[in-house]
């Protein structure tokens, strides 16, 4: 079935995400597809690990997943990308989908001209802020907040501000800064704090978890304990906190929920219906130990240990099949062993439906072109192999727009969902992989760790390729006469010794035929060495261009010295070859307009299939034969 007829049969969504925490993405995503099944949609997901390396060219290939989709072929659209460094790339994804006037909601995020679905920011913060203070009497507060002009760090630190305000607690702009959501920020803000003497507070509100584990982590280290020297509030709730201790104090964003919710919507709006700009979805203060709480009542320990120690078992196995998934494509030589190793290790991975798609111009190594970076998007065909269901899927090249081979789109009659994410290093977009109907591969970081792998393995091989190529041409330059371009004596032997073994086995006839150039030292005393060098190459592109096929090939034997070498069943083909060369080398000097005229004698030898002794041999036999002319000219 091709894709445009599975597009009349099934609704499809484009999901455009960047993960800046797997698990915190696995539930959202879970939540779509629930909704999504039950409705009998497919659904393309497109994410990214934008932003969780610190490098321009990581994150321009990270995101350029997002324009690998033709918008047309979609019936409905999700963001979920408010990473710091993505504003650009939602930006022109923004413009696209408002361009085929595709449904389209902003998760977490507020775009211009979309529909937004996500927590209400500042009534959650001001839920927190209320309840240091009116259950815990804090009074004196810092606050860790994202960057400056992140939208959600903006809301909270406002519902901070004036939930202080409507407590009649004056705050000190000097205990508000803003980093950048990650933990090692959290790790920053204390020892900030702690050299300005403001580290000492009855709370510290954190924009996220991450910086208030970083925090929490740095403080207990200094020797300051939580709750007992201050507080801790976080936002997100996600499970790191939750197993920290103390456990972090948090917002719980319902995050199955609002993937649920917004698939909901989202369908909705693909029927015509009409929402309000803005919605916004069901969120839960989670106050624990890090505020001086406890719900550890409310908490099943054991089956939560048990959780804990199941995923570190699942997580142990899954590492150590990927540490031998990087070690055996780290050893490849070839596509095709980059290829076979991908197959056989996915399904030890949990994955046993899969796709890769590589860019092969970033694999044909080009002297000329190397070091500059790939153009934006993807090329228009690219290579495709994979494993469906235990079945390889063999290599062919295909149409990029199309996104997958035709196995990947199955006649069950089934939602399915599809996850594709980026292969790139050294800033060279190298295509991308899917995996399909396995959004447990999003978990614990699983995903970008394989990816990462996967990205590693191309670019070894991609250097692999270039060394070998490298090498040819080194060899090349090696075995090539600098003069006149032809082969030297170094390729003789090889190319000498392979062209009789070949026509041994095909019991065919080999010529051997000598060139000697007459008059070259009067040419060099007359006209100069340079001019002889142009005597040199003249004759040998003249015989260059009389060699009749590939099977031919001219050696520089010495300095006015050439042999040709060559198949030839008929004997009178060689004389018809000498006369050629003969008319060739008058028409080039000629055409050339040279001072001088070039004459040449040429002398030849056959050797059947079984009279070949060794090079040296049949090249001396052919050199008399050249003498023989030689005289019989000058005579004349």
């Amino acid at each position: 079935m091709k894709l445009e007829e599975a597009v009349i049969l099934r609704k499809k969504v484009a999901v455009f995400s960047t993960s800046w925490n797997a698990d915190y993405l696995y539930q959202f995503l879970s939540g779509i597809r629930a909704k999504a099944k039950e409705e009998d949609t497919d659904l393309f997901i497109f994410n990214t690990y934008g932003d969780l390396e610190q490098y321009k060219d990581f994150n321009r290939c990270e995101y350029n997943i997002f324009r690998l989709p033709k918008l047309e072929d979609f019936n409905g659209a999700l963001i979920v990308s408010n990473n710091i460094g993505s504003a650009p790339w939602v930006e022109e994804l923004r413009e696209r989908i408002l361009d085929k006037g595709l449904p389209c909601i902003g998760v977490e995020q507020d775009i211009e001209g979309i529909h937004y679905m996500g927590t209400d920011n500042y009534s959650a913060m001001s839920e927190i802020v209320n309840h240091l203070v009116l259950v815990h009497h804090c009074r004196v507060f810092n606050y860790v907040g994202g960057p400056y002009h992140n939208i959600e760090n903006i809301l909270r630190k406002k519902a901070f501000k004036e939930a202080l305000n409507s407590h009649g607690i004056v705050y000190d702009e000097r205990r508000i800064r803003d980093y950048s959501y990650r933990r090692q920020n959290g790790v920053q803000a204390f020892e900030d704090f702690k050299k300005l003497g403001l580290h000492k507070t009855d709370a510290v509100v954190f924009a996220n978890d991450n910086m208030a584990l970083g925090y929490l982590s740095a403080a207990i280290k200094a020797g300051l304990r939580v709750p007992e020297d201050f507080l801790v509030t976080g936002f997100d709730n996600l499970s790191a906190a939750e197993t920290f201790s103390p456990r972090v104090t948090s917002v719980d964003r319902a995050r199955n929920e609002l993937g649920y919710k917004s698939m909901e919507q989202l369908l909705g709006l693909m029927e015509g219906k009409e929402y309000p700009k803005y919605v916004f979805t069901p969120h839960s203060a989670i106050y624990s130990e890090s505020c001086g709480c406890s719900d550890r009542e409310n908490r099943p320990i054991e089956e939560f240990r048990r959780n804990i120690y199941k995923n570190e078992c699942d997580n142990e196995d899954f590492e150590s099949e990927l540490n031998h998934l990087r070690l055996s494509l780290l050893e490849n030589q070839s596509m095709e062993g980059f290829y076979q190793n991908l197959v056989d290790f996915a399904p030890a991975l949990g994955i046993d439906k899969f796709c890769c798609r590589m860019n092969s111009d970033e694999f044909s190594y080009d002297f000329e072109s190397e070091g500059l970076s790939s153009v934006k998007g993807y090329p228009e065909k690219m290579d495709a192999f994979g494993l469906y269901e235990g079945i390889r899927i063999p290599k062919s090249e295909l149409q990029t727009a199309g996104l997958l081979p035709a196995e990947f789109i199955p006649e069950d009659g089934k939602p399915h969902t599809y996850l594709f994410s980026p292969n790139h290093c050294s800033g060279r977009n190298l295509g991308y992989c899917m995996i399909m109907d396995n959004l447990h591969i999003v978990k614990k970081q699983r995903l970008y760790n394989l990816i990462t792998i996967v990205n590693i393995a191309m670019e070894g091989l991609r250097q692999n390729i270039k060394l070998i190529k490298m090498n040819e041409k080194m060899k090349e330059i090696y075995r090539k006469d600098s003069v006149t371009g032809v082969y030297n004596r170094f390729a003789l032997k090889e190319k000498g010794e392979l062209l009789f073994q070949e026509n041994c086995l095909a019991k065919k006839k080999t010529l051997v035929m000598f060139i000697d150039m007459d008059y070259l030292k009067s040419t060099n005393d007359v006209y100069g060495h340079e001019m002889g060098d142009i005597a040199l190459k003249t004759l040998a592109d003249a015989i260059k261009n009389t060699l009749p096929q590939e099977s031919y090939f001219c050696v520089r034997y010495g300095g006015d010295e050439f042999l040709i070498f060559g198949t030839c069943e008929d004997e009178d083909n060689a004389e018809e070859l000498k006369n050629s060369i003969h008319d060739n080398v008058s028409k080039l000097t000629a055409a050339r307009h040279l001072p001088f005229k070039i004459s040449v004698s040429i002398g030849h030898t056959y050797v059947l299939p079984g009279e070949y002794r060794n090079l040296e041999h049949h090249i001396k036999a052919a050199d008399e034969d050249m003498y023989k002319e030689k005289k019989i000219t000058r005579v004349l």
